[in-house]
């Protein structure tokens, strides 16, 4: 007889290791490349995932998806972005230039202040 194993429930999106519950998301699109995005636990391009729009390493912060830093987008521009900045991504084709991605960048940067690494 088998044992029974843990549970299969559907894996939710994590961001820093807290789950966030598709329910208290605010769109259902990519900020980079308006993809509709899907909870799913497989990868997939179109995979529902949280950026930092400045990275975390370069003085990024928010764990919290209504941080002005933390955006929703698809898995495939996240890790095109990678530890990228906004700029740093579009000037490289990374990402789409879009003005939601610029005005994202500029909110993120004017909330986190002096605490940006240049």
């Amino acid at each position: 007889m088998r044992k029974p194993g843990p549970s299969h429930k559907p894996r939710r999106s994590r961001a820093g290791g807290r789950s966030v519950k598709p329910s208290t998301l605010t769109s259902d699109r990519c900020l980079y490349c308006d993809r509709i995005l899907v909870v799913s636990k497989y990868d997939q391009p179109d995979k529902l995932t949280i950026d930092h729009v400045v990275p975390r390493h370069l003085g990024g912060s928010g764990y919290d998806i209504s941080h002005p830093n933390v955006v929703l987008c698809c898995l495939q521009c996240n890790h095109r972005k990678g530890g990228r900045t906004v700029t740093e991504a579009i000037a490289l084709g990374a990402i789409p230039d879009t003005a939601r991605a610029i005005e994202a960048d500029q909110l993120a940067r004017a909330a986190l202040g002096s605490s940006i690494d240049p």
